[in-house]
């Protein structure tokens, strides 16, 4: 039953893969340019609506944001320059931080393991001293 509704969706999909494409008309091309044209249009549409969102909710004053604006433009080209003037000395840089925070993280989980398995300890302790005082 299964194989037969296979087959069947198999032989569907074949022919509308098959069909002879609709020559192309002047209602087609038609067709297309409004669709172009709507895309255009709600993008707009979406770009001022973002941009009208952005101002009404934005965390700073006009001002503010364009004396950060500007500060970040300033600095921008000398980061740039610093990157591609030494790629070796960042990639190191980026590398050693790595490895310390690697580490870092490997000493907390031997710690919670540590941790963890005093806490078993513990409560194994407790248990057979339960277990001893019941028996007696």
């Amino acid at each position: 039953m299964i194989k037969a509704f296979l087959w069947q969706l198999f032989l569907t999909w074949a022919k509308s893969a098959l069909k002879e494409e609709q020559p192309v008309t002047r209602e087609v091309i038609r067709e297309e340019n409004d669709s172009i044209v709507e895309f255009l249009i709600g993008t707009v549409i979406g770009l001022a609506t973002g941009g009208i969102l952005a101002m009404l909710f934005a965390p700073r004053t006009g001002r503010e944001t364009r004396q950060s604006l500007q500060g970040f433009c300033n600095r921008f080209p000398s980061q740039v320059r610093d990157e591609i003037q030494d790629p070796e000395g960042k990639t190191r840089s980026f590398i050693g931080k790595t490895i310390i925070n690697i580490e870092n993280q490997v000493e907390k989980v031997s710690k919670a393991i540590q941790a963890g398995r005093m806490a078993d300890a513990k409560n194994r302790e407790e248990m057979a001293s339960g277990v001893e005082s019941s028996g007696r």
